[in-house]
């Protein structure tokens, strides 16, 4: 078993919940594997969401899904539950790309919606991954860039 730990903190967070899509937009307490797998593919230059489209077909995986897929991944909160701040964030979504319900489905481009967004405040977790199953070409690149503090962003 080949283990890596790291820790990672901010002022805030907001992992947001995909079961929400409306005015109020809430967030997961813990980091998410997702956000985890998107971070380490753009420390080592993996291609992500920016690259996803025209040439993304159907059905296929973004590379760091795919890169990561039998990565293992623990995630160890820092932070007390009753210690656990939560910020709200009021902003202004002018351009209607936003994820919006049925409610609002009326408005048009150049009308502003004010979205409530859930903010997670002073977090820190430690990450372990277990690199065992990984291509040993991206575990060793993978342990290379933490462990010299180095990062590829696309």
């Amino acid at each position: 078993m080949r283990l890596l730990k790291f820790d990672l903190k901010g002022k805030t967070s907001f992992c947001k919940r995909t079961d929400q899509n409306g005015i109020n937009v809430f967030s997961y307490r813990i980091v998410t594997h997702q956000v985890i797998k998107g971070m380490l593919g753009a420390i080592i230059g993996l291609k992500g969401y920016d690259n996803l489209f025209p040439e993304k077909t159907q059905g296929e995986m973004l590379e760091f899904n795919r890169v990561f897929q039998s990565l293992k991944i623990g995630v160890v909160p820092k932070f007390e539950e009753n210690g656990l701040i939560l910020a709200y964030n009021h902003r202004v979504n002018s351009t209607l790309f936003g994820n919006l319900s049925n409610k609002i489905k009326s408005m048009k481009q150049g009308d502003g919606l004010a979205i409530r967004e859930q903010w997670v405040a002073n977090v820190a977790y430690t990450i372990y991954l277990d690199i065992t199953n990984l291509d040993e070409e991206y575990a060793q690149k993978l342990e290379h860039y933490l462990a010299n503090g180095m990062a590829v962003y696309l």
